[in-house]
Protein backbone atom coordinates (compact mmCIF):
# COMPACT_ATOMS: atom_id res chain seq x y z
CA UNK A 1 0.00 0.00 0.00
CA UNK A 2 2.76 2.44 0.37
CA UNK A 3 4.14 2.00 -3.48
CA UNK A 4 0.22 2.82 -3.68
CA UNK A 5 -0.25 5.87 -1.74
CA UNK A 6 2.70 7.47 -2.33
CA UNK A 7 3.02 7.62 -6.25
CA UNK A 8 3.44 11.16 -7.75
CA UNK A 9 2.86 12.35 -11.13
CA UNK A 10 4.56 15.10 -12.90
CA UNK A 11 3.53 16.81 -16.70
CA UNK A 12 6.36 18.17 -19.04
CA UNK A 13 5.08 20.29 -21.47
CA UNK A 14 7.49 22.35 -23.50
CA UNK A 15 10.06 21.51 -21.58
CA UNK A 16 8.50 22.86 -18.13
CA UNK A 17 7.42 20.69 -15.38
CA UNK A 18 3.99 21.19 -13.79
CA UNK A 19 2.86 19.52 -11.00
CA UNK A 20 2.84 17.95 -9.04
CA UNK A 21 -0.09 15.79 -9.37
CA UNK A 22 -1.59 13.50 -6.43
CA UNK A 23 -3.88 10.53 -7.65
CA UNK A 24 -6.41 9.60 -5.48
CA UNK A 25 -8.37 6.91 -7.48
CA UNK A 26 -5.72 4.34 -6.71
CA UNK A 27 -3.75 1.83 -9.36
CA UNK A 28 -5.41 2.57 -12.92
CA UNK A 29 -4.97 0.15 -15.91
CA UNK A 30 -1.47 0.69 -17.38
CA UNK A 31 0.71 1.69 -14.27
CA UNK A 32 3.44 -0.77 -13.91
CA UNK A 33 2.49 -2.02 -10.29
CA UNK A 34 -1.06 -2.67 -11.98
CA UNK A 35 -0.25 -6.43 -13.13
CA UNK A 36 1.50 -7.45 -9.55
CA UNK A 37 -1.32 -6.28 -7.56
CA UNK A 38 -3.68 -8.20 -9.56
CA UNK A 39 -1.39 -11.58 -9.93
CA UNK A 40 -1.47 -10.76 -5.37
CA UNK A 41 -5.51 -10.33 -5.50
CA UNK A 42 -6.19 -13.59 -7.70
CA UNK A 43 -3.81 -15.69 -5.34
CA UNK A 44 -5.55 -14.28 -2.16
CA UNK A 45 -9.18 -15.66 -3.81
CA UNK A 46 -7.46 -18.64 -5.15
CA UNK A 47 -5.99 -19.36 -1.50
CA UNK A 48 -9.55 -18.50 -0.21
CA UNK A 49 -11.29 -20.86 -1.76
CA UNK A 50 -9.07 -23.97 -0.93
CA UNK A 51 -9.58 -22.70 2.34
CA UNK A 52 -13.14 -23.42 1.93
CA UNK A 53 -12.60 -26.68 0.03
CA UNK A 54 -10.40 -27.87 2.95
CA UNK A 55 -13.36 -27.34 5.83
CA UNK A 56 -14.83 -29.06 3.50
CA UNK A 57 -17.68 -25.86 2.84
CA UNK A 58 -17.53 -26.04 -1.27
CA UNK A 59 -16.89 -29.30 -3.05
CA UNK A 60 -15.47 -29.43 -6.66
CA UNK A 61 -16.45 -31.38 -9.46
CA UNK A 62 -15.01 -34.86 -10.39
CA UNK A 63 -15.29 -36.05 -14.23
CA UNK A 64 -14.22 -39.46 -12.88
CA UNK A 65 -13.90 -41.74 -10.53
CA UNK A 66 -9.50 -41.12 -10.18
CA UNK A 67 -9.87 -37.64 -11.85
CA UNK A 68 -8.70 -35.31 -9.78
CA UNK A 69 -11.06 -32.77 -8.15
CA UNK A 70 -11.69 -29.52 -9.78
CA UNK A 71 -12.91 -26.51 -7.48
CA UNK A 72 -12.12 -23.81 -9.70
CA UNK A 73 -10.37 -22.29 -12.32
CA UNK A 74 -9.46 -18.69 -12.98
CA UNK A 75 -8.28 -17.23 -16.48
CA UNK A 76 -7.13 -13.53 -15.85
CA UNK A 77 -10.48 -11.24 -14.82
CA UNK A 78 -12.92 -14.23 -15.51
CA UNK A 79 -13.20 -17.08 -12.96
CA UNK A 80 -15.04 -20.36 -12.84
CA UNK A 81 -15.97 -22.73 -9.35
CA UNK A 82 -17.50 -25.48 -9.12
CA UNK A 83 -20.18 -26.13 -6.12
CA UNK A 84 -23.03 -28.52 -5.51
CA UNK A 85 -26.17 -27.43 -7.04
CA UNK A 86 -27.73 -26.78 -3.40
CA UNK A 87 -28.62 -23.60 -0.78
CA UNK A 88 -25.93 -24.32 1.47
CA UNK A 89 -22.86 -24.11 -0.91
CA UNK A 90 -25.03 -21.45 -3.33
CA UNK A 91 -24.53 -19.24 0.06
CA UNK A 92 -21.04 -20.05 1.03
CA UNK A 93 -20.23 -18.87 -2.65
CA UNK A 94 -21.72 -15.50 -2.09
CA UNK A 95 -19.87 -15.59 1.44
CA UNK A 96 -16.80 -15.96 -0.17
CA UNK A 97 -16.92 -13.69 -2.67
CA UNK A 98 -18.27 -10.62 -0.46
CA UNK A 99 -15.07 -11.60 1.62
CA UNK A 100 -12.75 -11.17 -1.47
CA UNK A 101 -14.45 -7.84 -2.33
CA UNK A 102 -13.04 -6.70 1.55
CA UNK A 103 -9.60 -7.37 1.42
CA UNK A 104 -9.14 -6.65 -2.29
CA UNK A 105 -11.01 -3.42 -2.96
CA UNK A 106 -12.46 -5.19 -5.95
CA UNK A 107 -16.21 -5.16 -6.92
CA UNK A 108 -17.60 -8.62 -8.01
CA UNK A 109 -20.15 -7.86 -10.97
CA UNK A 110 -23.00 -10.10 -10.62
CA UNK A 111 -24.73 -8.37 -13.75
CA UNK A 112 -22.14 -10.33 -15.74
CA UNK A 113 -21.75 -13.45 -13.68
CA UNK A 114 -23.85 -16.53 -14.79
CA UNK A 115 -24.66 -20.10 -13.06
CA UNK A 116 -24.35 -23.27 -15.49
CA UNK A 117 -26.20 -26.15 -14.15
CA UNK A 118 -25.73 -30.04 -15.18
CA UNK A 119 -28.60 -31.32 -16.98
CA UNK A 120 -29.91 -33.67 -14.24
CA UNK A 121 -30.17 -30.02 -11.87
CA UNK A 122 -34.39 -29.93 -11.19
CA UNK A 123 -35.91 -26.84 -11.93
CA UNK A 124 -36.68 -26.20 -8.67
CA UNK A 125 -32.91 -26.57 -7.14
CA UNK A 126 -32.39 -24.28 -10.35
CA UNK A 127 -34.68 -21.23 -9.06
CA UNK A 128 -33.02 -21.54 -5.59
CA UNK A 129 -29.68 -21.22 -6.37
CA UNK A 130 -30.34 -18.50 -9.29
CA UNK A 131 -32.23 -16.27 -6.61
CA UNK A 132 -29.41 -16.66 -3.78
CA UNK A 133 -26.65 -16.05 -6.11
CA UNK A 134 -28.62 -13.01 -7.94
CA UNK A 135 -27.12 -13.90 -11.15
CA UNK A 136 -28.54 -15.22 -14.63
CA UNK A 137 -28.83 -19.01 -15.77
CA UNK A 138 -26.12 -19.75 -18.64
CA UNK A 139 -26.60 -20.07 -21.92
CA UNK A 140 -25.60 -23.42 -23.68
CA UNK A 141 -24.40 -21.47 -27.06
CA UNK A 142 -22.08 -18.96 -25.36
CA UNK A 143 -18.81 -18.52 -26.24
CA UNK A 144 -16.39 -18.51 -23.23
CA UNK A 145 -12.81 -17.07 -24.18
CA UNK A 146 -13.56 -17.01 -27.38
CA UNK A 147 -14.42 -20.67 -27.52
CA UNK A 148 -17.74 -22.63 -27.50
CA UNK A 149 -18.78 -24.22 -24.56
CA UNK A 150 -20.84 -27.41 -25.34
CA UNK A 151 -20.73 -28.75 -28.44
CA UNK A 152 -23.93 -29.90 -30.27
CA UNK A 153 -24.58 -31.75 -33.43
CA UNK A 154 -24.29 -28.81 -36.25
CA UNK A 155 -20.57 -28.50 -36.17
CA UNK A 156 -20.52 -26.30 -38.95
CA UNK A 157 -23.32 -23.99 -37.60
CA UNK A 158 -20.93 -24.00 -34.18
CA UNK A 159 -17.82 -22.82 -36.24
CA UNK A 160 -20.30 -20.19 -38.56
CA UNK A 161 -18.75 -17.28 -36.38
CA UNK A 162 -15.34 -18.34 -38.02
CA UNK A 163 -16.37 -17.49 -41.37
CA UNK A 164 -18.59 -14.43 -40.39
CA UNK A 165 -15.11 -13.02 -38.91
CA UNK A 166 -12.86 -13.67 -42.16
CA UNK A 167 -15.95 -12.10 -44.39
CA UNK A 168 -15.85 -8.81 -42.30
CA UNK A 169 -12.12 -8.64 -42.20
CA UNK A 170 -11.83 -9.18 -45.75
CA UNK A 171 -14.62 -6.57 -46.65
CA UNK A 172 -12.92 -3.70 -44.65
CA UNK A 173 -10.02 -4.17 -46.78
CA UNK A 174 -12.44 -4.51 -50.37
CA UNK A 175 -12.02 -0.21 -50.37
CA UNK A 176 -7.87 -0.54 -50.22
CA UNK A 177 -5.46 -1.04 -52.84
CA UNK A 178 -2.70 -4.31 -52.44
CA UNK A 179 0.40 -5.51 -54.19
CA UNK A 180 0.33 -9.33 -54.52
CA UNK A 181 3.29 -8.92 -51.46
CA UNK A 182 0.82 -7.15 -49.13
CA UNK A 183 -2.06 -9.20 -49.84
CA UNK A 184 0.13 -12.41 -48.88
CA UNK A 185 1.21 -10.52 -45.90
CA UNK A 186 -2.25 -10.17 -44.91
CA UNK A 187 -3.36 -13.67 -45.83
CA UNK A 188 -0.72 -15.08 -43.87
CA UNK A 189 -0.66 -12.97 -40.35
CA UNK A 190 -4.00 -11.42 -39.96
CA UNK A 191 -6.90 -13.97 -42.08
CA UNK A 192 -4.76 -17.22 -40.82
CA UNK A 193 -4.57 -16.25 -37.12
CA UNK A 194 -8.60 -16.03 -36.77
CA UNK A 195 -8.75 -19.95 -36.75
CA UNK A 196 -5.73 -20.56 -34.92
CA UNK A 197 -6.84 -19.96 -31.51
CA UNK A 198 -10.17 -22.47 -32.18
CA UNK A 199 -8.53 -24.51 -34.11
CA UNK A 200 -5.52 -25.53 -31.20
CA UNK A 201 -8.85 -26.94 -29.19
CA UNK A 202 -11.08 -28.20 -32.00
CA UNK A 203 -11.04 -29.85 -35.21
CA UNK A 204 -12.94 -27.71 -38.03
CA UNK A 205 -15.00 -30.16 -39.78
CA UNK A 206 -14.29 -30.56 -43.54
CA UNK A 207 -16.64 -27.63 -45.12
CA UNK A 208 -15.52 -25.36 -42.64
CA UNK A 209 -12.41 -25.37 -43.53
CA UNK A 210 -13.37 -25.46 -47.53
CA UNK A 211 -15.41 -22.71 -47.07
CA UNK A 212 -12.23 -20.29 -45.03
CA UNK A 213 -10.32 -21.59 -48.23
CA UNK A 214 -12.24 -20.40 -50.64
CA UNK A 215 -12.48 -16.79 -48.53
CA UNK A 216 -9.11 -16.79 -48.57
CA UNK A 217 -9.09 -17.49 -52.66
CA UNK A 218 -11.33 -15.07 -53.44
CA UNK A 219 -9.22 -12.51 -52.23
CA UNK A 220 -6.04 -13.49 -53.31
CA UNK A 221 -7.62 -13.62 -57.08
CA UNK A 222 -9.91 -10.32 -56.37
CA UNK A 223 -8.34 -7.81 -58.87
CA UNK A 224 -10.85 -5.01 -57.87
CA UNK A 225 -13.30 -4.19 -55.71
CA UNK A 226 -16.47 -6.09 -57.66
CA UNK A 227 -14.65 -8.58 -59.59
CA UNK A 228 -13.88 -11.70 -58.94
CA UNK A 229 -10.66 -11.80 -61.04
CA UNK A 230 -9.30 -14.89 -62.69
CA UNK A 231 -8.45 -18.32 -60.96
CA UNK A 232 -4.51 -18.76 -62.55
CA UNK A 233 -4.30 -21.88 -60.18
CA UNK A 234 -6.40 -24.05 -57.72
CA UNK A 235 -6.32 -23.98 -54.17
CA UNK A 236 -3.74 -27.05 -53.57
CA UNK A 237 -1.02 -25.51 -55.88
CA UNK A 238 -1.41 -22.24 -53.63
CA UNK A 239 -1.30 -24.33 -50.29
CA UNK A 240 2.31 -25.70 -51.46
CA UNK A 241 5.66 -24.43 -50.24
CA UNK A 242 7.48 -22.10 -52.36
CA UNK A 243 10.07 -24.08 -53.05
CA UNK A 244 7.04 -26.46 -54.94
CA UNK A 245 6.56 -22.71 -57.04
CA UNK A 246 3.66 -22.26 -54.35
CA UNK A 247 2.82 -19.65 -52.10
CA UNK A 248 3.10 -21.19 -49.13
CA UNK A 249 -0.27 -20.73 -47.83
CA UNK A 250 -1.56 -23.03 -45.27
CA UNK A 251 -3.55 -26.06 -45.97
CA UNK A 252 -6.33 -25.29 -43.50
CA UNK A 253 -7.07 -28.94 -42.35
CA UNK A 254 -3.95 -29.76 -41.65
CA UNK A 255 -2.44 -26.75 -40.28
CA UNK A 256 -5.52 -27.54 -38.16
CA UNK A 257 -3.55 -31.21 -37.64
CA UNK A 258 -0.48 -29.81 -36.33
CA UNK A 259 -2.16 -27.43 -33.93
CA UNK A 260 -4.10 -30.69 -32.16
CA UNK A 261 -0.69 -32.36 -32.98
CA UNK A 262 1.01 -29.65 -30.03
CA UNK A 263 -2.08 -30.65 -27.43
CA UNK A 264 -1.26 -34.54 -27.97
CA UNK A 265 2.82 -33.38 -27.35
CA UNK A 266 1.75 -31.54 -23.79
CA UNK A 267 -0.60 -34.90 -23.27
CA UNK A 268 2.63 -36.34 -23.80
CA UNK A 269 5.56 -33.98 -22.11
CA UNK A 270 3.29 -32.99 -19.64
CA UNK A 271 1.22 -36.02 -17.89
CA UNK A 272 1.00 -34.49 -14.66
CA UNK A 273 -0.84 -31.28 -15.48
CA UNK A 274 -4.37 -30.29 -14.58
CA UNK A 275 -6.05 -30.98 -17.69
CA UNK A 276 -3.36 -34.35 -18.06
CA UNK A 277 -4.64 -35.89 -15.30
CA UNK A 278 -8.14 -35.41 -16.31
CA UNK A 279 -7.65 -37.26 -20.10
CA UNK A 280 -5.33 -40.31 -18.34
CA UNK A 281 -7.52 -40.88 -15.94
CA UNK A 282 -10.78 -41.01 -18.65
CA UNK A 283 -9.24 -42.22 -21.64
CA UNK A 284 -6.04 -43.91 -21.05
CA UNK A 285 -5.49 -45.14 -17.28
CA UNK A 286 -3.07 -47.94 -17.87
CA UNK A 287 -0.88 -45.87 -21.19
CA UNK A 288 0.15 -42.49 -22.55
CA UNK A 289 -1.36 -40.97 -25.34
CA UNK A 290 0.18 -42.44 -28.17
CA UNK A 291 -1.36 -45.90 -26.92
CA UNK A 292 -5.09 -43.73 -26.26
CA UNK A 293 -8.19 -45.50 -28.26
CA UNK A 294 -11.30 -43.49 -28.33
CA UNK A 295 -13.11 -44.67 -25.61
CA UNK A 296 -16.83 -44.91 -25.17
CA UNK A 297 -18.78 -41.96 -25.34
CA UNK A 298 -15.63 -39.10 -26.14
CA UNK A 299 -16.23 -35.33 -25.65
CA UNK A 300 -15.55 -33.91 -29.30
CA UNK A 301 -12.38 -32.43 -28.16
CA UNK A 302 -10.79 -35.75 -26.79
CA UNK A 303 -11.94 -36.48 -30.90
CA UNK A 304 -10.23 -33.74 -32.43
CA UNK A 305 -7.05 -34.19 -30.27
CA UNK A 306 -7.06 -37.80 -30.83
CA UNK A 307 -6.71 -37.40 -34.56
CA UNK A 308 -3.82 -35.60 -34.65
CA UNK A 309 -2.39 -39.14 -32.61
CA UNK A 310 -1.11 -41.02 -35.91
CA UNK A 311 0.78 -37.42 -37.07
CA UNK A 312 2.47 -37.43 -33.36
CA UNK A 313 3.51 -40.45 -33.97
CA UNK A 314 4.88 -40.02 -37.30
CA UNK A 315 6.78 -37.62 -36.26
CA UNK A 316 7.54 -38.47 -32.66
CA UNK A 317 10.64 -40.17 -31.90
CA UNK A 318 12.51 -41.31 -28.27
CA UNK A 319 15.53 -40.68 -26.95
CA UNK A 320 17.62 -42.76 -24.51
CA UNK A 321 17.23 -41.78 -20.57
CA UNK A 322 16.39 -44.17 -18.10
CA UNK A 323 13.37 -46.68 -19.90
CA UNK A 324 10.55 -46.83 -17.26
CA UNK A 325 8.08 -44.98 -19.57
CA UNK A 326 8.35 -47.31 -23.63
CA UNK A 327 9.41 -50.60 -24.54
CA UNK A 328 12.21 -50.67 -27.50
CA UNK A 329 10.50 -53.23 -30.00
CA UNK A 330 7.03 -51.40 -29.69
CA UNK A 331 7.92 -47.89 -29.76
CA UNK A 332 9.24 -45.12 -32.79
CA UNK A 333 12.95 -44.65 -31.55
CA UNK A 334 15.05 -44.45 -35.13
CA UNK A 335 15.35 -41.84 -36.75
CA UNK A 336 14.80 -43.30 -40.02
CA UNK A 337 10.87 -42.42 -41.07
CA UNK A 338 10.86 -45.05 -43.28
CA UNK A 339 11.61 -47.92 -40.46
CA UNK A 340 11.41 -46.56 -36.90
CA UNK A 341 11.94 -49.43 -35.20
CA UNK A 342 14.44 -51.84 -34.54
CA UNK A 343 14.35 -55.53 -36.04
CA UNK A 344 15.69 -57.70 -33.37
CA UNK A 345 13.42 -60.27 -32.00
CA UNK A 346 14.95 -59.92 -28.29
CA UNK A 347 12.36 -59.59 -25.69
CA UNK A 348 14.75 -59.00 -22.75
CA UNK A 349 15.75 -55.42 -24.51
CA UNK A 350 15.39 -52.63 -22.30
CA UNK A 351 15.63 -48.97 -23.28
CA UNK A 352 15.98 -45.64 -21.68
CA UNK A 353 14.49 -42.61 -23.13
CA UNK A 354 13.27 -39.47 -23.72
CA UNK A 355 10.52 -38.17 -26.56
CA UNK A 356 11.22 -35.12 -28.68
CA UNK A 357 9.70 -33.80 -32.18
CA UNK A 358 9.73 -32.48 -35.71
CA UNK A 359 7.68 -30.15 -37.42
CA UNK A 360 4.53 -31.64 -37.57
CA UNK A 361 3.52 -29.71 -40.58
CA UNK A 362 5.98 -30.01 -42.93
CA UNK A 363 6.24 -33.72 -42.22
CA UNK A 364 2.46 -33.91 -42.90
CA UNK A 365 3.36 -32.15 -46.12
CA UNK A 366 5.83 -34.19 -46.86
CA UNK A 367 4.19 -37.59 -46.43
CA UNK A 368 1.18 -35.87 -48.60
CA UNK A 369 3.76 -35.24 -51.32
CA UNK A 370 3.31 -31.50 -51.48
CA UNK A 371 6.90 -30.89 -50.04
CA UNK A 372 10.21 -32.02 -51.82
CA UNK A 373 13.40 -30.75 -49.51
CA UNK A 374 16.17 -31.76 -52.08
CA UNK A 375 14.69 -29.17 -54.68
CA UNK A 376 15.04 -26.41 -51.40
CA UNK A 377 18.38 -25.05 -52.14
CA UNK A 378 18.27 -26.03 -55.91
CA UNK A 379 14.97 -23.44 -56.59
CA UNK A 380 16.22 -20.33 -54.53
CA UNK A 381 19.42 -20.78 -56.02
CA UNK A 382 17.83 -20.46 -59.19
CA UNK A 383 15.96 -17.86 -59.13
CA UNK A 384 18.77 -15.83 -58.04
CA UNK A 385 20.83 -16.70 -60.52
CA UNK A 386 17.49 -15.16 -62.57
CA UNK A 387 18.02 -11.69 -61.08
CA UNK A 388 21.73 -11.49 -61.73
CA UNK A 389 22.36 -11.83 -57.70
CA UNK A 390 25.77 -12.55 -57.22
CA UNK A 391 26.86 -15.42 -55.08
CA UNK A 392 29.94 -15.28 -52.89
CA UNK A 393 31.86 -18.55 -51.98
CA UNK A 394 34.70 -16.24 -50.68
CA UNK A 395 32.26 -14.84 -48.32
CA UNK A 396 30.51 -17.63 -47.08
CA UNK A 397 33.79 -18.87 -46.08
CA UNK A 398 34.49 -15.85 -44.13
CA UNK A 399 30.67 -16.47 -42.68
CA UNK A 400 31.44 -20.04 -41.54
CA UNK A 401 34.57 -18.83 -39.97
CA UNK A 402 32.49 -16.27 -37.93
CA UNK A 403 30.08 -18.96 -37.22
CA UNK A 404 32.46 -21.30 -35.90
CA UNK A 405 34.31 -18.66 -33.50
CA UNK A 406 31.24 -17.33 -31.99
CA UNK A 407 30.25 -20.62 -30.95
CA UNK A 408 33.22 -20.84 -28.96
CA UNK A 409 32.90 -17.41 -27.65
CA UNK A 410 29.53 -17.41 -26.13
CA UNK A 411 30.52 -15.64 -22.85
CA UNK A 412 33.55 -13.52 -24.45
CA UNK A 413 34.04 -9.96 -23.14
CA UNK A 414 32.60 -6.64 -25.11
CA UNK A 415 35.93 -5.60 -26.19
CA UNK A 416 36.70 -8.96 -27.61
CA UNK A 417 33.31 -8.92 -29.68
CA UNK A 418 34.56 -5.57 -30.55
CA UNK A 419 37.51 -7.10 -31.91
CA UNK A 420 36.15 -9.29 -34.04
CA UNK A 421 33.59 -7.38 -35.48
CA UNK A 422 36.00 -4.82 -36.71
CA UNK A 423 37.99 -7.81 -37.73
CA UNK A 424 35.50 -9.33 -39.64
CA UNK A 425 34.50 -5.89 -41.09
CA UNK A 426 37.97 -5.62 -42.59
CA UNK A 427 37.71 -9.10 -44.11
CA UNK A 428 34.41 -8.39 -45.64
CA UNK A 429 35.92 -5.08 -47.27
CA UNK A 430 39.21 -7.35 -48.96
CA UNK A 431 36.70 -9.85 -50.53
CA UNK A 432 34.69 -7.22 -52.27
CA UNK A 433 38.00 -5.86 -53.43
CA UNK A 434 39.54 -9.04 -54.14
CA UNK A 435 36.40 -9.86 -56.15
CA UNK A 436 36.55 -7.09 -58.29
CA UNK A 437 40.15 -7.86 -59.20
CA UNK A 438 39.90 -11.25 -59.67
CA UNK A 439 37.52 -14.60 -60.26
CA UNK A 440 37.93 -17.19 -57.46
CA UNK A 441 40.23 -20.21 -58.78
CA UNK A 442 37.42 -23.12 -58.49
CA UNK A 443 38.29 -25.76 -55.48
CA UNK A 444 38.69 -29.06 -57.40
CA UNK A 445 38.54 -32.27 -54.96
CA UNK A 446 39.98 -35.37 -56.82
CA UNK A 447 39.09 -34.03 -60.18
CA UNK A 448 35.44 -33.19 -59.56
CA UNK A 449 34.17 -29.54 -58.63
CA UNK A 450 33.84 -29.72 -55.15
CA UNK A 451 30.21 -28.74 -53.58
CA UNK A 452 29.22 -28.74 -50.09
CA UNK A 453 25.85 -30.95 -49.58
CA UNK A 454 23.62 -31.18 -46.60
CA UNK A 455 24.01 -34.59 -44.73
CA UNK A 456 21.27 -36.63 -44.59
CA UNK A 457 18.09 -36.85 -42.86
CA UNK A 458 19.83 -38.58 -39.26
CA UNK A 459 22.79 -38.15 -40.29
CA UNK A 460 25.50 -35.35 -39.32
CA UNK A 461 28.33 -34.14 -41.49
CA UNK A 462 31.06 -33.10 -39.66
CA UNK A 463 33.57 -30.28 -42.22
CA UNK A 464 36.71 -29.58 -41.23
CA UNK A 465 39.50 -26.79 -42.42
CA UNK A 466 42.82 -26.08 -41.50
CA UNK A 467 45.56 -23.30 -41.78
CA UNK A 468 49.61 -22.73 -42.15
CA UNK A 469 50.86 -19.73 -40.23
CA UNK A 470 53.96 -19.30 -41.38
CA UNK A 471 55.47 -16.59 -38.92
CA UNK A 472 54.53 -18.95 -35.83
CA UNK A 473 55.31 -22.34 -37.86
CA UNK A 474 52.25 -23.01 -36.44
CA UNK A 475 48.97 -24.62 -37.69
CA UNK A 476 45.29 -24.54 -36.73
CA UNK A 477 42.72 -26.40 -36.96
CA UNK A 478 38.71 -26.09 -36.61
CA UNK A 479 35.55 -28.33 -37.46
CA UNK A 480 31.37 -27.85 -36.87
CA UNK A 481 29.13 -30.14 -36.87
CA UNK A 482 25.98 -29.58 -38.70
CA UNK A 483 22.72 -31.84 -39.61
CA UNK A 484 20.50 -31.94 -42.06
CA UNK A 485 18.76 -28.74 -41.23
CA UNK A 486 22.51 -27.15 -41.02
CA UNK A 487 22.19 -27.18 -37.29
CA UNK A 488 24.99 -26.60 -35.26
CA UNK A 489 25.72 -29.40 -32.94
CA UNK A 490 29.35 -28.81 -32.31
CA UNK A 491 32.08 -26.65 -33.17
CA UNK A 492 35.80 -26.50 -32.46
CA UNK A 493 39.00 -25.15 -33.09
CA UNK A 494 42.36 -24.75 -31.79
CA UNK A 495 46.04 -23.49 -32.63
CA UNK A 496 48.27 -26.90 -32.36
CA UNK A 497 51.88 -25.97 -31.12
CA UNK A 498 53.52 -28.37 -33.44
CA UNK A 499 56.05 -27.13 -35.73
CA UNK A 500 55.30 -27.49 -39.47
CA UNK A 501 58.25 -29.50 -40.45
CA UNK A 502 56.73 -31.99 -38.69
CA UNK A 503 53.13 -32.24 -40.81
CA UNK A 504 53.59 -35.25 -43.07
CA UNK A 505 50.50 -35.61 -45.35
CA UNK A 506 47.66 -32.92 -45.92
CA UNK A 507 45.10 -34.29 -48.60
CA UNK A 508 42.33 -32.39 -50.81
CA UNK A 509 44.36 -29.05 -49.81
CA UNK A 510 44.17 -26.48 -52.95
CA UNK A 511 47.30 -24.22 -52.53
CA UNK A 512 46.24 -22.48 -55.53
CA UNK A 513 43.12 -20.29 -53.74
CA UNK A 514 43.15 -16.84 -53.52
CA UNK A 515 44.81 -15.61 -49.97
CA UNK A 516 40.91 -15.23 -48.67
CA UNK A 517 38.73 -17.78 -49.70
CA UNK A 518 38.01 -20.46 -46.50
CA UNK A 519 37.08 -23.75 -47.99
CA UNK A 520 35.63 -26.88 -46.31
CA UNK A 521 38.74 -29.43 -46.62
CA UNK A 522 39.59 -33.33 -45.62
CA UNK A 523 42.56 -32.86 -43.55
CA UNK A 524 44.57 -35.81 -42.81
CA UNK A 525 47.94 -35.18 -40.38
CA UNK A 526 50.13 -37.41 -38.53
CA UNK A 527 53.56 -35.93 -36.63
CA UNK A 528 56.89 -37.79 -36.74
Amino acid sequence: MECVTSVRYSIIHEGEVFGDVVPTRGIRQGDHISPYLFILCAEGLSSLIRKYEREKWLHGCKIAQGAPTILHMLFTDDSYINCRATLEEAGRVLELLKIFEVGAGQKVNFEKSSVYFSKNTKPVTKDIVLTTLAMRVDDDNILYLGLPRTMGRNKSAMFRSLKDKMRSRIQGWDGKWFSGAGKEVLIKMVLRSIPTYMMIVFLLPNKVCHDIEGLISVYWWKSSRHGKGIYWRAWERLSTNKFNAGMGFKNIRDFNLTMLERQGWRLVQFENSLIGRVFKEIYYPNGNFLSAQLGRNPSYVWRSILEAQTLLKRGARWRIRDGCNIYVLEQHWLIDLRNPFITTQNIALQGEWTIYGKSAYKLLQRTLGRWTENEENKLWRDQLKKRMAKISLVWCGIWRARNDIVLNNKKAKKETVVTNATAYLTQWKDVQKLEKATTPTPVISAGNTEQWSKPDVGCVKVNCDATIFIGSKQFGVGCIAMDVNTTPYMAYRNCLIISVTNLCYLSYVNLSLPQHCTIDVTVAFSTC
